[in-house]
């Protein structure tokens, strides 16, 4: 699957895009002072 050049691109497109929303989520829970359970828990997981 990843042998297809244009295949290829477009995963590693997706990946830089969902850890770059992961980094900023990350970010946005430590500026609020927020844990793990705390962020999960408002999020309703």
């Amino acid at each position: 699957m990843l042998k297809n050049p244009e295949v290829k691109s477009e995963v590693e497109r997706l990946n830089k895009e969902e850890f770059a929303i992961f980094d900023e989520t990350l970010q946005e829970r430590r500026d609020a002072g927020l844990s793990q359970a705390e962020m999960t828990g408002r999020m309703g997981v």
